[in-house]
Protein backbone atom coordinates (compact mmCIF):
# COMPACT_ATOMS: atom_id res chain seq x y z
CA UNK A 1 0.00 0.00 0.00
CA UNK A 2 1.09 3.81 -0.52
CA UNK A 3 0.36 6.16 1.99
CA UNK A 4 -0.12 9.88 0.35
CA UNK A 5 0.79 12.40 2.28
CA UNK A 6 -2.17 15.40 2.54
CA UNK A 7 -1.91 18.95 3.57
CA UNK A 8 0.20 19.94 6.66
CA UNK A 9 -2.23 21.82 8.23
CA UNK A 10 -4.60 17.88 8.54
CA UNK A 11 -4.63 16.22 12.10
CA UNK A 12 -4.44 12.69 10.19
CA UNK A 13 -3.59 10.96 6.67
CA UNK A 14 -5.62 9.37 4.31
CA UNK A 15 -4.44 6.17 2.43
CA UNK A 16 -5.22 4.46 -0.95
CA UNK A 17 -4.10 1.53 -2.71
CA UNK A 18 -4.89 -2.34 -3.18
CA UNK A 19 -3.52 -3.12 -0.32
CA UNK A 20 -5.13 -4.94 2.98
CA UNK A 21 -4.25 -2.22 5.72
CA UNK A 22 -4.35 1.32 5.78
CA UNK A 23 -2.38 3.17 8.50
CA UNK A 24 -2.11 6.83 9.80
CA UNK A 25 1.31 7.99 10.16
CA UNK A 26 3.65 11.26 9.78
CA UNK A 27 5.67 11.92 7.37
CA UNK A 28 8.53 14.30 8.66
CA UNK A 29 10.10 12.47 11.08
CA UNK A 30 8.97 9.19 12.23
CA UNK A 31 9.97 6.65 14.86
CA UNK A 32 9.60 2.83 14.00
CA UNK A 33 9.53 0.47 16.85
CA UNK A 34 9.86 -2.94 15.74
CA UNK A 35 8.56 -4.25 18.45
CA UNK A 36 5.28 -2.36 18.30
CA UNK A 37 4.21 -0.87 14.89
CA UNK A 38 0.66 -0.16 14.31
CA UNK A 39 -1.31 -2.27 11.77
CA UNK A 40 2.20 -5.28 11.99
CA UNK A 41 1.94 -8.14 14.04
CA UNK A 42 5.53 -8.78 13.33
CA UNK A 43 7.80 -6.56 11.13
CA UNK A 44 10.26 -8.77 8.96
CA UNK A 45 11.77 -5.73 7.08
CA UNK A 46 13.17 -2.25 6.96
CA UNK A 47 14.30 -0.37 3.86
CA UNK A 48 15.27 2.86 3.65
CA UNK A 49 16.35 4.50 0.59
CA UNK A 50 17.52 7.74 0.72
CA UNK A 51 16.37 10.11 -1.78
CA UNK A 52 17.11 13.87 -2.47
CA UNK A 53 14.42 15.33 -1.13
CA UNK A 54 14.64 12.86 2.23
CA UNK A 55 14.32 8.82 2.38
CA UNK A 56 11.61 6.46 1.49
CA UNK A 57 11.23 3.96 4.39
CA UNK A 58 9.19 0.46 3.14
CA UNK A 59 8.05 -1.89 5.80
CA UNK A 60 6.97 -5.69 5.49
CA UNK A 61 5.55 -8.03 7.68
CA UNK A 62 2.78 -10.22 9.34
CA UNK A 63 0.11 -9.50 7.05
CA UNK A 64 1.23 -5.89 6.55
CA UNK A 65 3.42 -3.59 4.27
CA UNK A 66 3.89 0.14 4.06
CA UNK A 67 5.87 2.98 1.87
CA UNK A 68 6.40 6.22 3.03
CA UNK A 69 8.49 9.07 1.89
CA UNK A 70 10.14 11.25 5.12
CA UNK A 71 11.61 13.97 4.97
CA UNK A 72 13.14 14.50 8.49
CA UNK A 73 14.84 12.02 10.42
CA UNK A 74 14.48 8.65 10.50
CA UNK A 75 14.46 6.40 13.78
CA UNK A 76 14.82 2.64 14.26
CA UNK A 77 13.95 1.33 17.42
CA UNK A 78 12.16 -1.62 19.31
CA UNK A 79 13.51 -5.16 19.32
CA UNK A 80 11.99 -8.13 17.47
CA UNK A 81 13.53 -10.10 14.23
CA UNK A 82 13.36 -7.50 11.65
CA UNK A 83 16.35 -7.24 8.64
CA UNK A 84 17.25 -3.92 7.80
CA UNK A 85 18.47 -2.39 4.29
CA UNK A 86 19.98 0.88 4.01
CA UNK A 87 20.14 1.81 0.41
CA UNK A 88 21.65 4.88 -0.05
CA UNK A 89 22.94 4.75 -3.69
CA UNK A 90 21.08 7.48 -5.22
CA UNK A 91 21.39 9.71 -3.00
CA UNK A 92 23.08 9.13 1.06
CA UNK A 93 20.81 7.87 3.18
CA UNK A 94 21.06 8.20 7.31
CA UNK A 95 19.05 6.64 10.31
CA UNK A 96 19.37 6.99 13.66
CA UNK A 97 19.37 3.90 16.08
CA UNK A 98 18.01 3.97 19.47
CA UNK A 99 17.09 1.40 21.81
CA UNK A 100 17.09 -0.83 18.76
CA UNK A 101 17.66 -5.15 19.80
CA UNK A 102 17.41 -6.85 16.69
CA UNK A 103 17.79 -10.88 16.17
CA UNK A 104 16.69 -11.51 12.16
CA UNK A 105 16.04 -14.98 11.34
CA UNK A 106 18.73 -16.23 9.19
CA UNK A 107 17.18 -16.82 5.49
CA UNK A 108 18.62 -16.34 1.91
CA UNK A 109 16.89 -12.63 2.75
CA UNK A 110 18.57 -11.85 5.32
CA UNK A 111 21.94 -13.05 6.51
CA UNK A 112 22.82 -10.27 8.04
CA UNK A 113 21.05 -8.02 10.79
CA UNK A 114 21.88 -4.50 8.69
CA UNK A 115 22.99 -4.75 4.32
CA UNK A 116 23.77 -0.72 3.04
CA UNK A 117 25.03 0.27 -0.22
CA UNK A 118 25.54 3.22 -1.81
CA UNK A 119 26.65 6.41 1.07
CA UNK A 120 25.56 5.33 4.52
CA UNK A 121 25.48 7.28 8.15
CA UNK A 122 24.10 6.16 11.09
CA UNK A 123 23.74 7.89 14.38
CA UNK A 124 23.78 5.84 17.92
CA UNK A 125 21.50 6.76 20.50
CA UNK A 126 21.45 4.90 23.45
CA UNK A 127 22.19 1.16 23.51
CA UNK A 128 21.84 -0.85 20.30
CA UNK A 129 22.21 -4.85 19.86
CA UNK A 130 22.54 -6.91 16.68
CA UNK A 131 22.35 -10.30 17.02
CA UNK A 132 23.20 -12.91 13.90
CA UNK A 133 24.82 -16.19 15.59
CA UNK A 134 27.60 -17.46 13.01
CA UNK A 135 26.97 -14.56 10.03
CA UNK A 136 28.28 -11.28 9.19
CA UNK A 137 26.50 -8.51 11.15
CA UNK A 138 26.66 -5.42 8.93
CA UNK A 139 27.15 -6.26 5.27
CA UNK A 140 28.11 -3.25 3.13
CA UNK A 141 28.49 -4.33 -0.79
CA UNK A 142 29.55 -0.75 -2.08
CA UNK A 143 30.40 2.71 -0.69
CA UNK A 144 30.52 4.12 2.65
CA UNK A 145 29.66 3.74 5.71
CA UNK A 146 29.46 6.18 8.50
CA UNK A 147 29.01 5.61 12.27
CA UNK A 148 28.54 8.70 14.52
CA UNK A 149 26.19 9.82 17.85
CA UNK A 150 26.99 9.18 21.69
CA UNK A 151 25.39 5.98 21.76
CA UNK A 152 26.55 2.65 22.07
CA UNK A 153 25.96 -0.54 19.34
CA UNK A 154 26.48 -4.16 20.57
CA UNK A 155 27.24 -6.69 17.82
CA UNK A 156 27.24 -10.59 18.63
CA UNK A 157 28.31 -12.42 15.51
CA UNK A 158 30.64 -14.52 14.14
CA UNK A 159 32.02 -11.20 12.15
CA UNK A 160 31.29 -7.41 12.75
CA UNK A 161 30.93 -5.01 9.85
CA UNK A 162 32.36 -5.36 6.03
CA UNK A 163 32.51 -2.70 3.48
CA UNK A 164 33.88 -3.55 0.67
CA UNK A 165 33.04 -2.89 -2.91
CA UNK A 166 32.30 -6.08 -4.77
CA UNK A 167 32.60 -4.01 -8.00
CA UNK A 168 36.16 -4.15 -7.63
CA UNK A 169 37.04 -0.23 -7.85
CA UNK A 170 38.29 -0.27 -4.15
CA UNK A 171 36.18 2.70 -2.48
CA UNK A 172 34.34 0.98 0.10
CA UNK A 173 35.32 3.49 3.31
CA UNK A 174 34.44 2.52 6.70
CA UNK A 175 34.27 5.69 8.88
CA UNK A 176 33.64 6.26 12.63
CA UNK A 177 33.00 9.74 14.36
CA UNK A 178 31.82 8.96 17.53
CA UNK A 179 29.57 6.63 19.85
CA UNK A 180 31.05 3.20 20.87
CA UNK A 181 31.20 -0.18 18.96
CA UNK A 182 31.68 -3.29 21.39
CA UNK A 183 32.21 -6.87 19.27
CA UNK A 184 31.99 -10.24 20.27
CA UNK A 185 30.59 -13.97 19.46
CA UNK A 186 26.78 -14.38 19.95
CA UNK A 187 25.82 -15.70 23.21
CA UNK A 188 26.02 -19.58 22.84
CA UNK A 189 27.35 -19.49 18.99
CA UNK A 190 29.27 -22.53 17.84
CA UNK A 191 31.68 -20.46 15.89
CA UNK A 192 33.84 -17.56 17.92
CA UNK A 193 33.94 -14.43 16.76
CA UNK A 194 36.37 -13.99 13.67
CA UNK A 195 36.57 -10.79 12.16
CA UNK A 196 35.71 -7.25 13.42
CA UNK A 197 35.60 -4.32 11.01
CA UNK A 198 36.34 -5.11 7.17
CA UNK A 199 36.92 -2.46 4.64
CA UNK A 200 38.65 -0.66 1.88
CA UNK A 201 39.49 2.20 3.89
CA UNK A 202 39.36 2.49 7.47
CA UNK A 203 39.08 5.87 9.90
CA UNK A 204 38.78 6.43 12.96
CA UNK A 205 38.41 10.13 14.34
CA UNK A 206 36.24 10.00 17.74
CA UNK A 207 34.61 7.00 19.34
CA UNK A 208 35.63 3.66 20.26
CA UNK A 209 36.11 0.35 19.12
CA UNK A 210 35.99 -2.88 21.40
CA UNK A 211 36.87 -6.19 19.65
CA UNK A 212 36.71 -9.72 21.56
CA UNK A 213 38.46 -12.18 18.96
CA UNK A 214 39.20 -16.23 19.08
CA UNK A 215 41.49 -17.34 16.50
CA UNK A 216 41.82 -20.68 15.79
CA UNK A 217 44.66 -22.90 15.86
CA UNK A 218 45.06 -24.90 12.98
CA UNK A 219 47.68 -28.40 13.24
CA UNK A 220 50.71 -25.81 13.77
CA UNK A 221 49.64 -23.08 11.91
CA UNK A 222 48.04 -20.31 13.85
CA UNK A 223 44.49 -18.73 12.12
CA UNK A 224 44.85 -15.30 12.08
CA UNK A 225 41.66 -13.12 12.43
CA UNK A 226 41.52 -9.56 12.26
CA UNK A 227 40.25 -6.55 14.56
CA UNK A 228 40.27 -3.92 11.64
CA UNK A 229 40.71 -4.84 8.20
CA UNK A 230 41.80 -2.98 5.39
CA UNK A 231 42.73 -3.45 1.74
CA UNK A 232 44.33 0.01 1.60
CA UNK A 233 44.86 2.62 4.38
CA UNK A 234 44.04 2.66 8.42
CA UNK A 235 43.71 6.16 9.73
CA UNK A 236 43.55 6.15 13.53
CA UNK A 237 43.31 10.16 14.28
CA UNK A 238 40.76 9.70 17.79
CA UNK A 239 39.22 7.85 20.00
CA UNK A 240 40.56 4.18 21.03
CA UNK A 241 40.54 0.68 19.81
CA UNK A 242 40.74 -1.78 22.11
CA UNK A 243 41.06 -5.62 20.89
CA UNK A 244 41.73 -9.09 22.69
CA UNK A 245 42.08 -12.33 22.30
CA UNK A 246 39.56 -14.24 23.53
CA UNK A 247 40.79 -17.48 26.16
CA UNK A 248 37.50 -19.94 24.68
CA UNK A 249 39.84 -21.98 22.06
CA UNK A 250 42.63 -24.37 23.66
CA UNK A 251 45.79 -22.05 23.37
CA UNK A 252 44.38 -19.03 22.64
CA UNK A 253 45.65 -17.05 25.79
CA UNK A 254 48.93 -17.52 23.76
CA UNK A 255 48.05 -16.60 20.42
CA UNK A 256 48.27 -13.22 18.60
CA UNK A 257 45.46 -11.21 16.69
CA UNK A 258 45.91 -8.64 14.06
CA UNK A 259 44.68 -5.98 15.82
CA UNK A 260 45.62 -3.69 12.79
CA UNK A 261 45.84 -5.19 9.58
CA UNK A 262 46.51 -2.75 6.24
CA UNK A 263 47.02 -5.68 3.30
CA UNK A 264 48.57 -3.31 0.73
CA UNK A 265 47.88 0.25 2.03
CA UNK A 266 49.27 2.08 5.49
CA UNK A 267 48.58 2.63 9.09
CA UNK A 268 48.51 6.26 10.19
CA UNK A 269 48.16 7.02 13.84
CA UNK A 270 48.03 10.46 14.48
CA UNK A 271 45.67 10.70 17.88
CA UNK A 272 43.53 8.66 20.10
CA UNK A 273 44.91 4.99 21.81
CA UNK A 274 45.36 1.70 20.25
CA UNK A 275 45.55 -1.19 22.81
CA UNK A 276 45.93 -4.41 21.11
CA UNK A 277 46.02 -7.15 24.27
CA UNK A 278 47.55 -10.22 22.78
CA UNK A 279 47.74 -8.40 19.00
CA UNK A 280 50.21 -6.52 16.65
CA UNK A 281 49.61 -4.15 13.88
CA UNK A 282 50.47 -4.81 10.39
CA UNK A 283 51.50 -3.03 7.20
CA UNK A 284 51.54 -3.92 3.56
CA UNK A 285 52.76 -0.50 3.64
CA UNK A 286 54.41 1.38 6.31
CA UNK A 287 53.27 2.15 9.88
CA UNK A 288 53.35 6.43 10.88
CA UNK A 289 52.79 7.47 14.62
CA UNK A 290 52.42 11.21 15.15
CA UNK A 291 50.51 11.20 18.53
CA UNK A 292 48.12 9.52 20.28
CA UNK A 293 49.31 5.99 22.19
CA UNK A 294 49.75 2.40 21.35
CA UNK A 295 50.20 -0.49 23.21
CA UNK A 296 51.02 -3.79 21.04
CA UNK A 297 52.64 -7.27 21.15
CA UNK A 298 54.36 -6.11 18.06
CA UNK A 299 54.31 -3.54 15.27
CA UNK A 300 55.04 -5.56 11.41
CA UNK A 301 55.12 -3.33 8.11
CA UNK A 302 57.17 -4.15 5.01
CA UNK A 303 58.00 -0.51 4.26
CA UNK A 304 59.50 1.15 7.28
CA UNK A 305 58.29 2.06 10.66
CA UNK A 306 58.24 6.03 11.96
CA UNK A 307 57.31 7.22 14.85
CA UNK A 308 57.37 10.85 15.24
CA UNK A 309 55.60 11.33 18.50
CA UNK A 310 53.29 10.22 20.72
CA UNK A 311 53.51 6.86 23.38
CA UNK A 312 54.47 3.53 21.83
CA UNK A 313 54.88 0.43 23.52
CA UNK A 314 55.47 -3.18 22.17
CA UNK A 315 57.08 -6.64 22.28
CA UNK A 316 58.76 -6.73 19.33
CA UNK A 317 59.56 -5.13 15.87
CA UNK A 318 59.25 -6.84 12.63
CA UNK A 319 60.08 -4.16 9.99
CA UNK A 320 61.27 -4.27 6.42
CA UNK A 321 62.81 -0.65 5.77
CA UNK A 322 63.99 1.55 8.15
CA UNK A 323 63.19 2.36 11.80
CA UNK A 324 62.37 6.36 12.74
CA UNK A 325 62.40 7.66 15.63
CA UNK A 326 61.80 11.19 16.02
CA UNK A 327 60.32 14.79 17.51
CA UNK A 328 59.30 13.59 21.15
CA UNK A 329 58.70 10.36 20.52
CA UNK A 330 58.37 7.64 23.53
CA UNK A 331 58.95 4.19 22.67
CA UNK A 332 59.23 1.47 24.98
CA UNK A 333 60.51 -1.73 23.41
CA UNK A 334 59.65 -4.52 25.80
CA UNK A 335 62.24 -6.79 25.20
CA UNK A 336 66.18 -6.57 24.97
CA UNK A 337 68.27 -5.35 22.22
CA UNK A 338 71.86 -5.50 21.42
CA UNK A 339 74.22 -3.49 19.39
CA UNK A 340 72.92 -5.45 15.71
CA UNK A 341 69.03 -4.84 16.14
CA UNK A 342 70.27 -1.42 17.93
CA UNK A 343 71.92 -0.15 15.06
CA UNK A 344 68.91 -0.75 12.75
CA UNK A 345 66.82 2.48 14.60
CA UNK A 346 67.21 5.81 12.92
CA UNK A 347 67.01 8.40 16.26
CA UNK A 348 69.16 11.59 14.80
CA UNK A 349 65.56 13.44 14.62
CA UNK A 350 64.62 12.85 18.47
CA UNK A 351 64.44 15.46 20.98
CA UNK A 352 65.35 15.58 24.32
CA UNK A 353 61.65 15.34 25.02
CA UNK A 354 61.41 12.10 23.52
CA UNK A 355 63.27 8.23 24.12
CA UNK A 356 63.72 4.68 23.11
CA UNK A 357 63.69 2.45 26.30
CA UNK A 358 64.54 -0.99 26.32
CA UNK A 359 65.75 -3.99 28.21
CA UNK A 360 69.51 -4.87 28.38
CA UNK A 361 70.96 -8.06 27.30
CA UNK A 362 70.48 -9.82 30.74
CA UNK A 363 74.82 -10.82 30.69
CA UNK A 364 74.88 -6.67 30.52
CA UNK A 365 75.27 -6.19 34.24
CA UNK A 366 76.94 -2.91 33.67
CA UNK A 367 74.18 -1.59 31.40
CA UNK A 368 72.80 1.88 32.89
CA UNK A 369 69.13 1.25 33.83
CA UNK A 370 65.93 3.97 35.12
CA UNK A 371 63.85 2.82 38.30
CA UNK A 372 62.01 -0.05 35.92
CA UNK A 373 64.84 -1.85 34.31
CA UNK A 374 64.86 -0.17 30.71
CA UNK A 375 68.17 1.17 29.50
CA UNK A 376 66.86 5.07 28.20
CA UNK A 377 68.19 6.55 25.28
CA UNK A 378 66.96 10.51 24.86
CA UNK A 379 67.36 12.29 21.87
CA UNK A 380 70.14 15.13 21.56
CA UNK A 381 67.75 17.76 19.66
CA UNK A 382 66.32 20.67 21.19
CA UNK A 383 62.69 20.54 20.89
CA UNK A 384 61.74 23.21 18.02
CA UNK A 385 60.73 26.79 20.25
CA UNK A 386 57.01 27.69 18.92
CA UNK A 387 57.54 31.48 18.30
CA UNK A 388 59.40 31.57 15.42
CA UNK A 389 57.86 29.00 13.76
CA UNK A 390 54.03 31.02 13.51
CA UNK A 391 55.59 34.04 12.17
CA UNK A 392 56.88 32.04 9.06
CA UNK A 393 53.38 30.28 8.34
CA UNK A 394 52.24 32.44 5.51
CA UNK A 395 55.12 30.81 3.04
CA UNK A 396 55.57 27.37 4.91
CA UNK A 397 53.24 25.00 3.07
CA UNK A 398 55.14 24.94 0.23
CA UNK A 399 58.69 24.71 1.84
CA UNK A 400 57.16 21.92 3.83
CA UNK A 401 55.31 20.14 0.82
CA UNK A 402 59.22 19.90 -0.61
CA UNK A 403 60.49 18.76 3.02
CA UNK A 404 57.99 16.22 2.68
CA UNK A 405 59.95 14.40 -0.88
CA UNK A 406 62.94 14.10 1.38
CA UNK A 407 63.82 10.80 3.34
CA UNK A 408 62.07 9.22 6.47
CA UNK A 409 63.88 10.83 8.70
CA UNK A 410 63.14 14.22 7.63
CA UNK A 411 59.40 12.92 8.02
CA UNK A 412 59.76 13.76 11.88
CA UNK A 413 61.03 17.01 11.56
CA UNK A 414 57.98 17.91 9.07
CA UNK A 415 55.45 16.72 11.52
CA UNK A 416 57.10 19.18 14.43
CA UNK A 417 57.47 21.81 12.25
CA UNK A 418 53.47 21.66 10.51
CA UNK A 419 52.60 21.32 14.62
CA UNK A 420 53.78 24.15 15.68
CA UNK A 421 52.96 26.64 12.65
CA UNK A 422 49.11 25.57 12.76
CA UNK A 423 49.01 25.58 16.81
CA UNK A 424 50.10 29.44 15.92
CA UNK A 425 48.14 29.89 13.24
CA UNK A 426 44.69 28.51 13.79
CA UNK A 427 41.96 29.82 16.73
CA UNK A 428 42.72 28.93 19.91
CA UNK A 429 41.46 25.63 21.28
CA UNK A 430 40.97 24.43 17.61
CA UNK A 431 41.81 21.08 16.76
CA UNK A 432 44.01 20.36 13.44
CA UNK A 433 41.70 19.15 10.84
CA UNK A 434 41.92 15.54 9.84
CA UNK A 435 40.28 15.31 6.46
CA UNK A 436 38.17 17.96 3.88
CA UNK A 437 35.60 17.90 5.68
CA UNK A 438 36.80 18.81 8.86
CA UNK A 439 39.22 22.01 7.07
CA UNK A 440 35.99 23.00 5.24
CA UNK A 441 33.73 22.75 8.77
CA UNK A 442 36.65 25.32 10.85
CA UNK A 443 37.38 27.67 7.90
CA UNK A 444 33.58 28.15 7.46
CA UNK A 445 33.27 28.65 11.26
CA UNK A 446 36.30 31.12 11.65
CA UNK A 447 34.41 33.24 8.32
CA UNK A 448 31.44 33.86 10.70
CA UNK A 449 29.40 31.06 9.01
CA UNK A 450 28.27 32.72 6.15
CA UNK A 451 25.59 31.62 3.96
CA UNK A 452 26.72 29.92 0.25
CA UNK A 453 25.20 31.56 -2.75
CA UNK A 454 23.98 28.03 -4.02
CA UNK A 455 21.65 25.43 -2.06
CA UNK A 456 24.68 22.83 -1.19
CA UNK A 457 24.90 20.33 -3.93
CA UNK A 458 27.77 17.65 -2.64
CA UNK A 459 25.63 14.28 -2.18
CA UNK A 460 28.74 12.76 -0.42
CA UNK A 461 28.64 15.43 2.30
CA UNK A 462 25.02 14.59 4.78
CA UNK A 463 25.91 16.83 7.75
CA UNK A 464 24.09 20.33 7.21
CA UNK A 465 26.47 22.49 8.68
CA UNK A 466 29.61 20.75 6.98
CA UNK A 467 27.45 20.71 3.70
CA UNK A 468 27.32 24.59 3.80
CA UNK A 469 30.60 24.91 4.25
CA UNK A 470 31.80 23.01 1.48
CA UNK A 471 29.70 24.53 -0.58
CA UNK A 472 31.11 28.19 0.69
CA UNK A 473 34.41 26.82 0.12
CA UNK A 474 34.47 25.81 -3.20
CA UNK A 475 32.28 28.48 -4.09
CA UNK A 476 34.99 31.25 -3.03
CA UNK A 477 38.28 29.24 -4.35
CA UNK A 478 39.79 28.56 -0.65
CA UNK A 479 38.73 24.72 -1.84
CA UNK A 480 38.03 22.20 -4.92
CA UNK A 481 35.55 20.27 -5.44
CA UNK A 482 36.39 16.55 -6.50
CA UNK A 483 33.38 16.63 -8.88
CA UNK A 484 30.87 18.63 -9.50
CA UNK A 485 28.53 16.64 -7.11
CA UNK A 486 31.21 15.48 -4.38
CA UNK A 487 33.64 16.96 -2.28
CA UNK A 488 34.95 14.00 -0.44
CA UNK A 489 34.94 15.46 3.51
CA UNK A 490 36.51 12.26 4.37
CA UNK A 491 39.64 12.28 2.20
CA UNK A 492 42.97 12.67 4.35
CA UNK A 493 44.91 16.41 4.25
CA UNK A 494 48.25 17.14 5.02
CA UNK A 495 49.10 19.46 7.54
CA UNK A 496 50.93 21.44 4.68
CA UNK A 497 47.62 21.71 2.81
CA UNK A 498 45.57 22.60 5.75
CA UNK A 499 48.13 25.65 6.20
CA UNK A 500 48.19 26.36 2.85
CA UNK A 501 44.30 26.63 2.71
CA UNK A 502 43.82 28.84 5.72
CA UNK A 503 46.40 30.97 4.43
CA UNK A 504 44.03 31.50 1.57
CA UNK A 505 40.88 32.20 3.59
CA UNK A 506 42.56 34.48 5.68
CA UNK A 507 45.64 35.82 3.84
CA UNK A 508 47.75 38.48 6.25
CA UNK A 509 48.44 41.93 4.87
Amino acid sequence: MKLRKLARQLAAAAVAGAMALSLCMPALAQTWDISNQPGFSEVYSITVTGTTGGRTVELFGGGSSLSQTETDETVLSGSGATFISLRGYGAPVAVTLEGLDTKPEVSSLSDACIRTGGDVSVELRGTNTLTIPNRRCIDAEEGSLTLGGTGKLNIRSRSGISVYDIYGSGSGSFTMNGGSVDMAAAEGSTRAMESGIAADTITLNDGSIHVLLAPTIQGFYVDYHDALSASKDIFIRGGSVVTKTANTVSGADTVQHRALYSRDGDIVISGGSVQAEGGELFAGGSIRISDGEVKADALCSNNGLTISGGKVTTKGFNVSGPIVLSGDAKVTFDGYLDEGPLSRFDLSGLTTDGYLRYQPDPLDTDAEKDSEGYVVIHGTLEPQPGGDAGNASGDAGGAIAAVVLGSAAVWGGYEVVTRVILNELLPEGAAIPANRGQLALLVWNNAGRPEPAAQPAFADVADADMAKAAQWCAEQGIMEAKSADTFKPEGWTPKFNVIETWNKAFPKH
